[in-house]
């Protein structure tokens, strides 16, 4: 019976038992073969793309000063309408300053004007210093209606300044007329009062006028007693004088005599009695004759 025996070969160089020594290494072939004589394991210069979280290369961060939530296009409108009173910077939460503007009706306007300036350039901020909001999708409208504003209020200006201008054109014209005049002659003065006589009455004995109107001004009674008696070297004359209201009687109503007398007397008395009628009463006896009148100055 026989065996299968390999064939018998060069002897090994090796002892049995015993492993050979690896392969010598063989670089790769191909497309992505390193160059010769380059050190395989040395770390080469990066060649990716750079890192995205890197500072300043990310995109998602900030690159100006942040928007805050107060409205543009409301802070333009009340800068704009009510400027003046600073209730646009009551709406951004600057009350301290709103209030000195509302104090000072806006700088007298100049205050007004810059923070209307500041917000239509987006050079408003809220108290944190924000930008505001919506800026950019409402610019071009408030724009537009503030120069619309504006050139209104100079039409309007113009146009009210026109109407008055012929006004005061003219009368620098009229001017040299009114000088050469000759100046006007004063206003010439108020007559003097005198006095005016209302009723009069005369008689020897008893006897009373008709009613007359006095008005109530400064009024006098004018008297006149001649002839008067004497006995025994006594005054046997008398006489009396009364100013009745018209409508009474002397001897059922009474009386007081304005003026009484017991012999010859001329003269005159002043009399105080307001607006109304009356007539004079005279009592006289042993008198030739009398002459009573009564006036007022007028």
């Amino acid at each position: 019976m026989s065996q299968n025996i390999p064939p018998a070969g060069p002897p090994s160089a090796y002892p049995e038992g015993a492993n050979p020594p690896a392969a010598p290494y063989q670089p790769q072939q191909g497309p992505y073969a390193p160059q010769q004589g380059a050190y395989l394991g040395a770390p080469g210069p990066y060649q990716g793309a750079p890192y995205q979280g890197a500072p300043g290369m990310y995109p998602g961060a900030p690159l100006g000063p942040v928007v805050g939530n107060k409205s543009f296009l409301t802070t333009w409108l009340l800068s704009l309408l009510l400027g003046g009173l600073g209730i646009d910077r009551f709406c951004l939460g600057k009350v301290g300053t709103g209030i000195l503007k509302l104090l000072t009706f806006g700088g007298v306007g100049i205050w007004a004007l810059i923070d209307l300036i500041l917000v239509l350039t987006n050079k408003q901020t809220d108290k944190r210093g924000n930008k505001l909001a919506g800026y950019d999708q409402h610019k071009k409208v408030a724009l537009i209606v503030t120069l619309a504003v504006v050139v209104l209020s100079i039409i309007i200006k113009s146009t009210t300044g026109g109407s008055s201008a012929p006004a005061s054109s003219v009368a620098p014209a009229a001017a040299p007329a009114a000088t050469s005049a000759a100046p006007a002659a004063p206003p010439a003065p108020a007559a003097p009062a005198t006095w005016t006589k209302v009723a009069e009455l005369a008689g020897s004995t008893d006897a009373a006028s008709q009613s007359f109107q006095l008005s109530g001004t400064e009024t006098r009674l004018v008297y006149t007693f001649t002839g008067g008696k004497v006995l025994n070297g006594q005054p046997a004359a008398i006489g009396a004088i009364y100013l009745m209201d018209d409508g009474k009687d002397k001897t059922k109503d009474g009386g007081i005599p304005v003026k009484m007398l017991t012999k010859d007397e001329s003269g005159e008395t002043a009399v105080h009695k307001s607006a109304g009628k009356y007539y004079l009463d005279v009592t006289a006896a042993n008198f030739d004759s009398w002459t009573i009148s009564v006036e007022e100055k007028q």
